[in-house]
């Protein structure tokens, strides 16, 4: 099952529809920089407004 991960829900007003396949939802209204790794720890989708994700993050995040 696919986990994903929607990190800055409040910075998007757009409706966002979940997937029809099996997977486990996670919602933050905001993330910090210092917060991202362990809240995508086990991701395989990640959703993100503004946040950037530097390449030092996504090393640690294989699956992602």
């Amino acid at each position: 099952m696919r986990r994903i991960v929607f990190l800055q829900r409040d910075t998007l007003t757009a409706r966002v529809r979940r997937p029809s396949f099996a997977h486990e939802w996670a919602e933050y209204a905001d993330t910090g920089a210092t917060e991202q790794a362990a809240r995508l720890a086990g991701a395989s989708i990640a959703i993100s407004n503004k946040l950037p994700m530097p390449r030092s993050l996504l090393e640690q995040l294989p699956g992602l």
